[in-house]
């Protein structure tokens, strides 16, 4: 798993405030938690997930996280997989777009 730092550093965010990397990291954190989410309910069963829906609605943080271990081989490689997955994608449509952007550019001048 990247650290904060190495994060920045891939998505390029370096020269930004403070501010900004705090909020592009809070919103890379909540989109790994929701693929994290989507890829386990896609892996589960209706019965195993009617079973983590209750551990989650016990609010038993440490019961759901030994139900998934239990039911998803290697959850920490899977986890770092989704961040690293969604950190290349954002890094990809990024250079993308600044593609687009100079081709557009070149194309006004």
């Amino acid at each position: 798993m990247l650290n904060t730092e190495q994060i920045i550093n891939k998505l390029g965010i370096e020269g930004s405030a403070p501010e900004v990397q705090d909020k592009m990291l809070q919103d890379l954190a909540n989109s790994v938690a929701t693929r994290i989410l989507l890829r386990i309910s896609e892996k589960l069963t209706d019965a195993e997930l009617d079973e983590l829906s209750k551990l989650t609605d016990a609010d038993d943080e440490s019961g759901v996280e030994a139900y998934i271990s239990s039911k998803i081989p290697n959850f920490e490689d899977f986890k770092i997989q989704i961040e690293a997955e969604l950190i290349d994608e954002i890094v990809t449509n990024r250079e993308a777009v600044n593609a687009q952007v100079s081709a557009m550019k070149s194309e006004i001048i």
